[in-house]
């Protein structure tokens, strides 16, 4: 891998940790990601205008693939805003980020598409657990003093349920446009047109949460600057891995990298919220940061 797709990777990695420290301390809801997502959108829409071909011929599969990867991105959006009302950004958002790199090969080796999970993933998933579980320790300690919707660990396992759907659906849809247009555009233009028309399904689902009143039981005020804010590093974090993309011959590198995001955001919530830091915190994440790059070289 090059160096400047590591520089990239790393950069969007903190840049990633920085946008859920804004949506952290901003005390977000579904309302809070509906405007980040319909504001940063945009960054993307120069895409769609150079190439509204894409849009015309894609399968009609994809349509329905993106109505579905766009309810999985809402679901995460939703959980992730009630993690961060309840509890820590640094017991929320290690969570939320590790559990997906567990439970998306592990789905997709049930559903049969996947190959056999070897010792090394199992044994790195088993760390990622572990790890996992001292990070929380405390959080599963006043688990049962809580409400489910006001715990946070509940819902930081919702946010990665969330992310392993939007993440499987994804992977399809992208395979299916790529294979059908492939050759006429390019994969970066394709895959930047399908990630605006992800984010407006994600947004116009978010809105549907809100109006239904299942947006888990919080609208109030939303700073409109604050949301703008995290919208646009949210989706200039993804173009920039998709960037780096194009500097790594091996997909498991940058995954390996991006974890980087991981202690970022803890050590963020650590520094930056004041937020407790017991040797069990610290502990836990060195472990999960082992076990995620056994998974990644895996």
């Amino acid at each position: 891998m090059s160096h400047l797709a590591i520089i990239l990777i790393i950069v969007s990695a903190l840049i990633h940790a920085g946008w859920n420290l804004l949506s952290k301390r901003s005390s977000p809801s579904a309302a809070f990601f509906f405007v980040a997502n319909g504001i940063g959108a945009w960054i993307f829409f120069p895409w769609v205008a150079a190439y509204p071909g894409i849009v015309y011929t894609m399968p009609n599969r994809t349509w329905l693939l993106l109505l579905l990867t766009g309810f999985f991105q809402a679901v995460y959006c939703t959980a992730l805003a009630a993690a961060y009302r309840h509890g820590d950004l640094s017991i929320s958002y290690p969570v939320a980020r590790s559990l997906p790199v567990i439970l998306v090969p592990f789905v997709t080796f049930l559903l049969g598409r996947g190959k056999l999970l070897g010792t090394v993933f199992m044994i790195g998933a088993a760390l990622i657990l572990a790890g996992g579980t001292l990070v929380s320790v405390d959080e599963l300690r006043r688990f049962k003093e809580r409400p489910f919707l006001k715990s946070a660990l509940p819902m930081a396992v919702w946010a990665a349920l969330g992310t392993t759907g939007y993440s499987m659906v994804d992977d399809r849809a992208l395979r299916l446009v790529r294979e059908s247009l492939g050759g006429l555009y390019g994969t970066i233009p394709i895959t930047c047109v399908y990630g605006f028309l992800e984010a407006i399904t994600c947004t116009t689902w978010l809105g549907i949460f809100i109006l239904s009143g299942t947006g888990w039981r919080r609208v109030g005020p939303v700073s409109l600057r604050w949301a703008a804010g995290t919208g646009v590093l949210i989706y200039l974090t993804y173009g920039m891995v998709l960037l780096s993309m194009a500097y790594a011959r091996d997909v498991s590198l940058i995954v390996a990298f991006r974890q980087v995001s991981i202690l970022a955001g803890a050590f963020m919530g650590i520094l930056f919220l004041k937020e407790p830091s017991p040797v069990t915190k610290i502990g836990g994440l060195a472990i999960q940061i082992t076990g995620l790059v056994l998974v990644a070289f895996s």
